[in-house]
């Protein structure tokens, strides 16, 4: 119950909500909600580990992530108060370490402007740290700037008066990278500039490898992972977190995490989506989570753990108070990719059948970069955690897996053969499945059908179906298609299968046979509800 702005039960209205921002202190300031990441990244610095890889789709939290990991670093206590790092009881020591802090978005795709501007870049951490040396002369100068900051900011006084605590070198110095793969997929079409820019590259995270004993962590982001491109060769101490299940949930929104940080907010929506006709009258907070769970819930990270929430459809949601296509239409859709059989890709989406025989998580090569490894590290699908993984076959891929028998934390060296499973993907939730049905019927295409008047043949396909009129059912879905366009005699018959799917997914009808009859009277046989049979007494 909602009275005056404020959930009954409570003394003041619950905390704002950012939906879009990856500053913590612009959430501190607006007395936002912050879901509380801390105990996660704690963790990392606690590990042994020091150089650290997290692959997660755009607008996952990436971002915030590394801004967190600032902040702590930097000591900023004062953000973390309400957070379990910076709880009186928490034994953090608060220790503080300087931060280089690179972002590689909006980096120049030519060569020769990528490498200026990213000396430009670093020149500006020389002054921001006022570290007195030269302007750099080659992106390997980060070693320079790496080892004037280590001298400049000494280990932190405890453990000056403790040795022991000390490790074999001072390891003082936190180096974050986000959005590396930047440069790479803005030339992902074009091979040689790709090269160029991967030499750079290679140069550049060699360097880094060199001061691994100046630097206490260093945390890269992107969006996919290159497992055997020469720029991560250097820096063979990388591990990859992306598909740890102990860092499953270091982005995007657990359900424990939706109701406790989100539930008054929920309460305060109601009103509003009934009122819109969005829920129906007598709607709680029970129904509202089923909503966004159906609607942005769905995307696995790690064996055997709970999915998680898409953070920027679940905040937008909220703050808007309206479910819609947040993330999907945030970015490029997936039908403005310019992908050889792109109708084939969208027919095994559709129709639930879409695998992937390889290391998941990884990209061997960019430039043998498939559709289902992209779709799955970009976030238009997801593990099926309910599919069995089924093919063991041997052979010698030489990247890490994940498996029974394969530890999530290590790599598996070049030189061992591994089994190669096959994952079952899915999509994670309504918002991706229905967006990409839209999509592809929206798709550049010879069907004047497909232009116009498409919610009137939604709707005109919808009654049919629904009164089991199998003869309207044909007759629209002729309609539809705009059967007497001549270009369509080039056309795949995929490409008609999948464009029913498209019309029978907005009936929420699940298939797994799309049978095309053509004997008389084969329609009234049909008792399968998995069968659908469309036919026309008169076809030849």
């Amino acid at each position: 119950m909602v009275e005056n702005g404020k959930a009954v039960g409570t003394d003041k209205a619950p905390k704002g909500l950012v939906p879009d921002s990856a500053v913590l202190g612009k959430f501190i300031i607006n007395n936002a909600v912050v879901v509380d990441k801390t105990s996660l990244i704690r963790q990392l610095f606690d590990s042994d580990i020091s150089t650290y890889f997290l692959s997660r789709p755009r607008r996952f939290g990436k971002t915030l992530l590394l801004d967190t990991i600032q902040n702590i670093a930097e000591g900023n206590k004062a953000f973390f108060i309400e957070m379990e790092i910076g709880k009186d009881d928490s034994g953090y020591s608060w220790e503080t370490y300087p931060v280089i802090r690179l972002d590689f978005a909006g980096l120049p795709h030519e060569p020769k402007d990528f490498k200026r501007k990213l000396r430009d870049r670093l020149d500006k951490i020389i002054s921001l740290h006022d570290l007195g040396i030269r302007p750099v002369k080659n992106v390997n100068d980060i070693d320079k700037i790496i080892g004037k900051l280590s001298v400049k900011h000494p280990p932190f006084s405890k453990m000056a008066k403790n040795p022991s605590t000390i490790r074999n070198s001072p390891a003082n110095v936190v180096l974050l990278i986000d959005e590396y793969d930047f440069p790479l997929l803005g030339n992902i079409s074009n091979s040689d500039r790709t090269d160029k820019i991967r030499e750079i590259l290679h140069e550049f995270y060699s360097t880094i490898k060199h001061c691994e004993n100046m630097l206490r962590m260093t945390f890269i982001a992107g969006i996919l992972k290159f497992s055997k491109l020469s720029i991560f060769s250097g820096l063979n101490n990388i591990v990859d977190i992306s598909l740890n299940p102990d860092y499953s949930a270091i982005c995007g929104f657990t359900e424990d995490e939706i109701k406790s940080n989100f539930s008054d907010h929920m309460l305060l929506a109601l009103p509003h989506l009934e009122k819109s006709g969005q829920f129906p009258e007598g709607s709680d907070v029970k129904f509202f989570l089923d909503q966004l769970k159906d609607w942005y819930d769905g995307y696995s990270f790690g064996k055997d753990k709970p999915n998680v929430y898409n953070p920027f459809s679940v905040t937008n949601c909220l703050s808007n108070r309206c479910s819609d296509y947040y993330w999907y239409y945030s970015g490029t859709s997936l039908a403005a990719c310019k992908f050889r059989h792109m109708a084939d890709i969208y027919f095994k989406i559709l129709s639930r059948d879409l695998n992937i025989k390889e290391t998941l998580g990884s990209v061997i090569d960019i430039k043998d970069l498939t559709i289902e490894s992209l779709l799955f590290q970009t976030g238009y699908l997801t593990i099926d955690n309910s599919a069995d993984k089924i093919d063991n076959s041997a052979d010698n891929i030489g990247n890490t897996i994940i498996n029974d028998k394969k530890s999530d934390k290590a790599p598996v060296k070049a030189t061992v053969n591994v089994n190669v499973i096959t994952y079952k993907l899915k999509c994670p939730n309504n918002e991706i499945f229905f967006a990409l049905i839209q999509d592809f019927i929206r798709m550049d295409s010879p069907f004047p059908g497909l232009h116009g008047s498409i919610n009137k043949i939604y709707s005109s396909f919808v009654n049919s179906f629904n009164s089991l009129n199998a003869y309207e059912c044909e007759r629209t879905f002729s309609s539809f298609l705009g059967l007497s366009a001549p270009t369509l005699n080039n056309l795949n018959e995929t490409t008609f299968q999948n464009l029913l799917l498209c019309l029978l997914n907005i009936l929420r009808v699940r298939l797994n046979v799309i049978i095309w009859a053509i004997v008389p009277g084969v329609r009234n046989q049909c008792k399968n509800p998995d069968l659908v049979f469309l036919c026309h007494d008169s076809l030849p």
